[in-house]
């Protein structure tokens, strides 16, 4: 599996989405718009993801710029990182 659409799987742990992401090592598409998730979830998942190169936080309230910033550090093939409405981002 090279993607993974969670888009609005609300009932979706945090824990059992990062279960699923360990065991998927070539994911390079990782969709997670609309998910309650916070920057701890976020950073463990792309630190599983080293090959990601497109990442959707879009709608993911408690997200901050420290997401960001490890998706940036972690995942050096990233090209799209798709962020829109995150209220907890900074300008």
């Amino acid at each position: 599996v090279e993607s993974l659409c969670v888009s609005s799987c609300g009932a979706l742990s945090p824990a059992a989405l990062a279960a699923a992401v360990r065991a998927m090592p070539r994911l390079t598409a990782l969709d997670l718009t609309g998910l309650d998730v916070a920057d701890a979830d976020v950073v463990e998942l792309v630190r599983a993801c080293p090959a990601l190169e497109s990442l959707s936080v879009t709608m993911c309230r408690e997200v901050t710029d420290a997401s960001l910033a490890a998706a940036a550090a972690a995942c050096p093939r990233l090209r799209a990182l798709r962020a829109g409405s995150c209220r907890s981002l900074s300008d």
